[in-house]
């Protein structure tokens, strides 16, 4: 069906009633992750002074990009480790063959031309860690701004939005990744406002069996509309319908079905049924004052919902409702993270006030057979949970994975609650954990200026999760 004859049906929701509405505010994401399901991109707005990150689910992508993602003081490790690769002489490209919001999308015609591959070298920190090899110059900024990370035939698809130096100007390319390092489809705009306007792209959002990608138009007086394709792997790269037309948002998920997306204006979430052609938009409503991003689980879309105590809680969207409502909302507790492997539901549960560092009181991670309402959750005390920077917090394959206020990654096995944790890469380096990427049985992806992998049987044979 041609985007001329497609109708995308909207529709203005409100929370159930057991939710309410109210003002709706700024509020920190639940990062949640099905590592069968697709991957993310994202990055978060309430985190200590010495980090910002971002968390996962389906697939991730902030937006919208205006063609600097760098730190205040980006960390040496933003230029090149190997001998320098440069897209002078690259690839040939062409236009997008799918009506982008502007002129400057195109898709490169020899991806393998147009970025380098995939490559990995051990890290010189730590046992059992990998790190991408970076063989590009990256203009003082972050040579990969967001990844996105999903198993796929024993290995791992990826999609990653890569930061390069042309001619003294950053351009970013947006690139997916198959299991064995090499690019299948290459993407590239005009990050730069030098013509007056900026064209530019997100971070691949992959799935199992497609991917969402989306071309972001910002007009000299700062307007935004995107464009939305999702398609097959293997009909990216000639993908010429429109799925979707919209404004501005900052911050995407996506799954196989479903695309969520915050709103430019801090007060709307929008859910996007690709089975039913249709988006829900969420808006301020009776009690709950505040939510932010929702990150797709099966045939449902986590959230954090804030009461009118700026209180959060988890809340959930499920397809056959197209509605929001309460999933874990203890009256007086907060839930600061939270995640599903799409088996089990994890989430943190603390008492409703602040340390002087900005952590919240310390608290006990919970357990319950996933579940779609409130009335099905089976709430299990697990353990006592370390300080939580939120929302960093990504499940699958019967582990969940948070990062801690110090500056630490931990692992739960769920079945047992056997905890490994370990230190973020020395931050002279390579600055903040910005996202979990994936967590299996075996090893988690994170992304620290560039994706890193660490294995868990390196970290030795864990430890028991102490009690609550």
């Amino acid at each position: 069906m041609s985007q001329a004859d497609k109708t995308t049906k909207r529709r203005e929701r409100t929370h159930r009633a057991a939710v309410g509405s109210g003002a709706l505010a700024l509020a920190v994401a639940l990062g949640a992750s099905l590592a069968l399901a697709g991957g993310s991109c994202s990055t978060v707005d309430t985190v200590p002074a010495q980090g910002r990150g971002g968390a996962s689910d389906g697939a991730t992508d902030t937006g919208p990009d205006t063609g600097s993602d760098a730190p205040v003081n980006p960390p040496p490790d933003a230029g090149s480790d190997a001998d320098t690769w440069s897209p002078d002489g690259d690839s040939t490209w062409r236009p997008v063959d799918w009506p982008a919001p502007c002129d400057r999308i195109e898709v490169a015609n020899q991806p393998h031309l147009a970025v380098p591959p995939l490559e990995w070298e051990p890290c010189d920190w730590q046992d059992g860690c990998l790190r991408q090899v970076v063989k590009w110059q990256s203009a003082g900024t972050m040579p990969i701004t967001h990844g996105t990370v999903v198993s796929h035939a024993g290995g791992h698809r990826a999609g990653l939005r890569l930061g390069f130096d042309e001619y003294g100007h950053w351009r970013a390319r947006a690139v997916v990744y198959e299991t064995d390092g090499t690019p299948l489809v290459v993407w590239r705009g005009d990050s730069s406002a030098v013509v007056g306007s900026i064209c530019t792209h997100s971070c691949p959002l992959v799935g199992q069996e497609r991917v969402w990608f989306a071309a972001t138009a910002i007009s000299e007086i700062g307007s935004v509309s995107q464009t939305y394709i999702v398609a097959p792997y293997e009909q990216l790269a000639t993908v010429s319908d429109v799925e979707l037309s919209v404004g501005g948002d900052q911050g995407r998920h996506a799954s196989d079905d479903t695309l969520t997306r915050w709103g430019m204006d801090g007060k709307h979430l929008f859910v996007y049924d690709r089975l039913a052609g249709e988006e829900d938009s969420f808006g301020p409503s009776g009690s709950w004052p505040a939510y932010k991003e929702a990150y797709p689980v099966g045939d449902s879309a986590l959230l954090r919902c804030y009461n009118e105590n700026q209180r959060p809680k988890l809340c959930v969207w499920n397809r056959d409702t197209h509605a929001v409502e309460p999933l874990v909302s203890p009256p007086t507790d907060v839930i600061p993270v939270g995640a599903s492997d799409g088996q089990t539901l994890a989430w943190v549960r603390n008492p409703p006030s602040n340390q002087p560092s900005g952590a919240w009181l310390p608290g006990t991670i919970w357990t319950s057979p996933f579940a779609t309402n409130e009335a099905s959750v089976v709430a299990d005390e697990r353990c006592s949970a370390p300080d939580v920077l939120s929302p960093l917090a990504i499940a699958g394959e019967g582990f969940f994975a948070m990062t801690s206020f110090d500056r630490y990654i931990h692992i739960y096995r769920l079945s047992d609650m056997r905890h490994w944790s370990f230190a973020w890469p020395p931050p002279e380096t390579y600055g903040n954990v910005r996202e979990l990427l994936y967590v299996d049985a075996t090893e988690i992806w994170y992304l620290a200026h560039r994706p890193i992998r660490q294995r868990f049987d390196a970290l030795g044979p864990g430890a028991a999760c102490p009690p609550p």
